[in-house]
């Protein structure tokens, strides 16, 4: 994945964001439920259904890939601006809104 968003174009995009591996829209944790159980050898009560909020620990492994995608591409993002630009978008928690407004300063 690195190298393809490396050899994307620099006509529309810095070098960082290829377009078929950029997530366009972030990955946000939510909560979790779990259905009430029954053990199998039945001496033990049910388990009742619950709700959990996701964590990186309990997070699909599906979701998981989203999650490093995301941090791998706002680590690329603050390695490849400058200094000026950098002060102004390490506050951001996420890639999309850092390119947001890295696209606005470029324009200003």
């Amino acid at each position: 994945m690195h190298n393809d968003i490396m050899a994307a174009s620099y006509k529309e995009r810095p070098p960082m964001l290829a377009p078929s591996s950029y997530a366009q829209c972030p990955y946000t944790m939510s909560e979790i439920t779990h259905p009430e159980t029954t053990p199998e050898d039945g001496d033990r009560p049910k388990v009742p259904s619950y709700t959990e909020k996701e964590t990186n620990a309990n997070t699909k492994p599906e979701n998981k890939k989203l999650i490093d995608a995301e941090v791998e591409t706002v680590h690329m993002i603050l390695n490849r601006i400058g200094n000026d630009k950098y002060s102004t978008v390490d506050a951001y928690l996420n890639a999309k809104e850092m390119w947001i407004a890295i696209k606005r300063l470029q324009q200003g």
